[in-house]
């Protein structure tokens, strides 16, 4: 077991604050992360009490708190009754929540009981009319469950698996609520987009396990579960459905397609995790920056979506109410409330940008980014998240790159992994750089200076331009990279050398 990520200490990430909590600071965690190297499973180093993230306050994290959820759970409920060929049957909903993916169950014609460890939001679900057992799932539970309601044909868990102190057991409780022929399906985030995307903020103290295809098979066979399939779907940033039983008929052979693209994305490797902290400490000073240089402008600062993975970057990055005015959001369970630490207050979107005449937004909750900006845009025209000029309409988007620029020649470079390039400057040529993916360390000095070289950090939509007499290299990131160049003077084949002169390596150390 190896310490692979370090976050520094943060609050419980779920939990926003009420006036009543306002005047209290709330307790705060290491927030780092380990890896078992022989099972591909990432854990919490530090947990918390379960009963604390979830009834310590009141847990604000709703199912159905937006269209594009209410619209995933509708057809994850008709895709996974078809799937296996449910009629009538009994279904348990470990973390049912509000009861809202239940209720569509119900709808289909299920006999469908909550489990959820939230007092608030099991009243919210029996409300709804789903029978909801309270209390925190574990394998002493499953057994009070088993003799109240009997055992199962299915059990569900979406993004709650992850969320259990010892998932062992927490599989162990499962497996006893199943019948002989019952499904275990469940959803969690997929670590494997967590890093290549480098989506840091997945990671909180509610969420204690992180999942790769491998990890839950393994996890599971300890049990007596099989996992017989596998879905990619695009939820929370790339999660993973995993379908399994005690006896499977069939095993999906894709099931080890996606093991191997874990094991050849270094996954399982300590250095991965090095080079990923070391991207995440120069993304957040650079981040930073720019961010110093909209203040000195008194322009407001708005973040937009108070998800939990929001906290995690506002703690992270050390953004609190001095530095941002709003966190806007659609829930009714988290507006007028404060995000927890950083105490900046929740308020809707109506409310926010109709305030200001000009404001610039930091989007949180990035996996429906294209949801909000539209529906920001027809708030408010004067809406910044980018120093190009932005055009859009109900067809999309359009960024201007270039605008009456002379380009003599395009490129398209691909890079494998880790690998150098550059160390050279050019007399003649400029050039810009479009990152379209990954990301690169960009280093840079003037020829004539003795002084060492400057780095900044390129991600997917940047630019980096590149002048006569500018000394530059490239040290492409652990998981490659592509990137277009758009030339002013010589860049295509021999021409390219003759305006292209070496120098020794650049490049170094932070």
């Amino acid at each position: 077991m190896k310490k692979i990520i370090n976050l520094g200490m943060h609050p419980f990430a779920d939990t926003f604050i009420s006036d009543k909590h306002i005047g209290h600071t709330e307790p705060v965690y290491p927030l780092e992360c380990v890896l078992h190297e022989d099972t591909g499973h990432i854990e919490l180093a530090y947990t918390t009490k379960a009963e604390e993230r979830y009834n310590l306050y009141d847990y604000s994290y709703t199912s159905a708190n937006s269209s594009f959820s209410r619209n995933y759970w509708d057809e994850y409920a008709k895709h996974v009754s078809k799937k296996l060929n449910l009629n009538t049957s009994k279904i348990f909903e470990i973390g049912s929540n509000d009861g809202y993916l239940s209720k569509q169950f119900q709808n289909l014609g299920h006999n469908v009981i909550g489990i959820d460890s939230s007092k608030y939001m099991s009243n919210i679900a029996n409300q709804l009319g789903i029978e909801t057992y309270c209390g925190i799932f574990n394998y002493s539970t499953s057994l009070d469950i088993k003799n109240k309601f009997g055992k199962s044909d299915l059990v569900i868990a979406n993004n709650v698996f992850n969320h259990s102190n010892n998932p062992i057991d927490f599989a162990k409780g499962v497996n006893e609520l199943l019948n002989e022929s019952g499904v275990f399906v469940f959803e969690v985030p997929y670590w494997y987009n967590t890093i290549i995307d480098k989506r840091f903020d997945q990671i909180y103290h509610e969420h204690v396990s992180y999942f790769t295809v491998k990890s839950c098979c393994e996890l599971l066979k300890k049990v007596g579960l099989q996992v017989f399939d596998v879905e990619i779907v695009d939820y929370h940033g790339g999660s993973i459905r995993v379908y399994s039983s005690i006896n499977p008929e069939q095993i999906n052979a894709r099931i080890y397609d996606y093991i191997k693209i874990e094991e050849d994305a270094g996954l399982f490797k300590e250095s991965t995790y090095v080079e990923f902290m070391k991207y995440l400490k120069i993304r957040r000073a650079k981040f930073l920056e720019k961010l110093y240089a909209i203040s000195k402008k008194n322009i407001p600062i708005v973040a937009v979506g108070a998800a939990a993975k929001g906290n995690t970057f506002l703690n992270f990055y050390n953004l609190d109410n001095t530095v941002i005015d709003y966190v806007t959001d659609a829930s009714k369970h988290k507006i007028g409330k404060y995000t927890p630490l950083t105490r900046i207050p929740i308020q809707t979107d109506e409310f926010v940008f109709k305030k200001y005449k000009e404001v610039y937004v930091i989007i949180l909750s990035w996996n429906i980014s294209s949801i909000l900006k539209e529906k920001l845009n027809k708030l408010n025209n004067n809406v910044a998240d980018t120093n190009l000029e932005l055009h859009s309409d109900d067809r999309g988007y359009i960024v201007d790159l270039f605008y009456n620029d002379n380009i003599n020649h395009v490129a398209k470079i691909i890079s494998v992994p880790n690998s150098i390039r550059g160390n050279h400057y050019h007399k003649e040529t400029t050039q810009h750089m479009l990152i379209t993916k990954g990301y690169l360390e960009y280093w840079y000095k003037p020829v004539d200076s003795n002084e060492p070289a400057k780095m900044v950090l390129a991600e997917e939509g940047d630019i980096i331009s590149t002048g006569p007499y500018e000394i530059h290299a490239l040290k492409i990131g652990p998981f490659g990279n592509e990137f277009i160049v758009f030339s002013q003077g010589l860049r295509g084949g021999k021409d390219y050398e003759q305006d292209t002169f070496r120098v020794d390596n650049i490049i170094g150390n932070i």
